[in-house]
């Protein structure tokens, strides 16, 4: 489902790529840990396509992103076509990025009206059906102020759902939360690996991680250093590097 060839990110003469290579397999949910500044939330952006990168290759659904090849030559998509691609990826990000004077249930109707032209009062049942899969069927008229953190996260999850996107991307979604909020946004993320989406992750719940990810990633420097199943990385992991950072974290 996706897959990123050599992928390298400069922020000008910061090198925060360095030659990323990934596959995620269609229903797998792959878990990205390493410390700050590693580059995970960097390489879901570019998955995203909300960071350009410099060289390499990323592909959704077997299709290339952000470039078309033509006689040989490859060319930048239009804008209207990036959107048609990103519309099939759905990013959930720390800070939730709720619209403050719009409803809950505005915030979930905004993106499908603007990109993918449906009509509102045929989508409000679909988001009333999402609100509800994520507990909050009774906050559809409420205002993101009258919310707590963790509600907000999961409104954005199903603000991502509204898309129907055949990817999700998490990055870090509970790391701005309390503690005691952490769980019910779990529990929804759990929910929906359950049902066959896939999903790539960045975070540091090494307990969710080991519940529900088919795998995971260490990164480290822009690098991927280290790569295995939940098992095999949280207890049995290879590489020095990777086995610090986890006894710094579990």
């Amino acid at each position: 489902m996706i897959r990123l060839v050599g992928v390298h990110k400069f922020f000008g003469d910061a090198h925060i790529l360095r030659g990323v290579d990934l596959e995620v397999q269609v229903g797998q949910v792959m878990v990205i840990i390493g410390p700050s500044g590693s580059g995970k939330s960097t390489t879901l952006r570019t998955i995203d396509m909300l960071e350009e990168v410099q060289k390499g290759e990323i592909w959704v659904g077997g299709e290339r992103m952000g470039v078309r090849e033509r006689d040989g030559e490859l060319l930048a998509l239009k804008s209207s076509e990036i959107e048609r691609q990103r519309s099939r990826i759905g990013m959930v990000f720390q800070h939730f990025n709720l619209f403050p004077h719009m409803t809950v249930l505005e915030n979930l109707e905004l993106a499908p009206t603007l990109t993918q032209h449906r009509d509102r009062k045929d989508l409000r049942s679909e988001a009333l059906r999402l609100l509800d899969s994520v507990g909050l069927g009774d906050k559809a008229g409420s205002y993101p102020k009258d919310i707590s953190g963790g509600q907000k996260q999961r409104v954005a999850i199903a603000r991502a759902l509204t898309l129907n996107p055949e990817v999700m991307l998490f990055d870090e979604p509970t790391s701005a939360l309390d503690p005691e909020l952490v769980g019910d946004v779990l529990a929804v993320m759990k929910e929906l690996a359950q049902s066959g989406m896939t999903m790539v992750v960045v975070t540091h719940e090494m307990g969710f991680a080991r519940e529900v990810a088919d795998t995971m990633v260490f990164m480290d420097g822009g690098r991927i250093i280290e790569q295995g199943t939940p098992r095999g990385l949280l207890d049995h992991a290879q590489n020095d590097r990777t086995k610090t950072f986890l006894k710094s974290v579990l």
